[in-house]
């Protein structure tokens, strides 16, 4: 059982802490930026717990770093451009001044880009990344989809597309790669093995996308031709239309709702089925996280 009570703290200050079977439970520790960005140059990042008292040092992943306290209790941390340079988990351990070991908090360190669509390659070993139209990093240049090597963090191939994108999906024998191009309303099929492109086919008709859209898309299992959407019919509309495409082909059986709250879709492994994650009102009923006969 979890109850709150009032502890001493070194220095003799008195903290409200969680408590379990009589044992205080560890406050939490805050990292502000809770993220920092890889090849960002020199940085500062303070760390907060209100456990911390006293005069400590940060160590980042074991090395000292300077290390300052400000009036609001925060410990502020300056970091060389060394120690961002490439994308990592840190370290960050704080110390007191007999050297003894206060804390240890991970600190992500990532790529500056949000992407709008991500897929695996188990193959290639290759993570495919669609970028924004703003991009925070050169090294994924905006309305582009980029390949990601996990094992070595090597960054490309990169297809320049110069376009609002969206989801990525991936065919389960890794033979074609799919990106929504919602700034051309068409969905643009990926060779992954020279990276070209290798034809398009419309979704929608009308204005383009100037921002990004939540349609999803997912490709049929052992059919890598064969492509599930879920999209708006026009952008910015509250609509929902739900279709599956055979070589670009729409089938006619098309699901058309007006609501549309999804977050993604995921075919069984037969094939069979189309699972979707969300809250939509189809023709034929809500549908909350249910499935579909494809």
């Amino acid at each position: 059982m979890v109850r709150h009570a009032e502890v001493s703290a070194p220095g003799g200050d008195r903290v409200r802490k969680r408590i379990l079977y009589g044992q205080p439970l560890p406050l939490p520790t805050h990292l502000n930026p809770a993220v920092l960005y890889a090849g960002g140059g020199p940085a500062s990042i303070s760390v907060f717990n209100q456990d911390y008292h006293g005069t400590l040092t940060a160590l980042w992943n074991g090395s000292p770093r300077p290390t300052s306290l400000d009036p609001g209790g925060r410990y502020n941390v300056t970091l060389m451009a060394a120690d961002l340079a490439v994308p990592q988990l840190a370290q960050i351990t704080m110390v007191d001044a007999s050297g003894a070991i206060v804390d240890n908090v991970s600190c992500p360190v990532g790529y500056n880009v949000k992407p709008t669509g991500v897929a695996f390659d188990a193959i290639r070993n290759r993570l495919y990344i669609a970028t924004p139209l703003q991009s925070g990093d050169p090294q994924f240049p905006s309305g582009s989809v980029v390949a990601l090597d996990v094992a070595t963090g090597g960054i490309g191939p990169v297809l320049q597309i110069d376009a609002v994108l969206g989801d990525l999906a991936l065919s389960d024998d890794a033979s074609a790669l799919y990106v929504v191009v919602e700034g051309s309303n068409v969905v643009r099929r990926i060779d992954p093995s020279t990276f070209t492109a290798a034809g398009d086919f419309p979704f929608r008709t009308g204005a383009a996308a100037s921002i990004p859209s939540p349609d999803m898309i997912a490709v049929m299992p052992g059919k890598p031709a064969t492509v599930a959407l879920e999209f708006s019919p026009q952008p910015g509309f509250s609509g929902i239309q739900f279709a599956i495409y055979d070589n670009g082909v729409k089938r006619p059986n098309v699901l058309n709702g007006s609501c549309c709250e999804f977050s993604g879709l995921l075919f069984s492994p037969d094939g069979k089925y189309i699972f979707e994650n969300g809250r939509s009102t189809f023709q034929d009923g809500p549908n909350s996280g249910n499935y579909r006969d494809a």
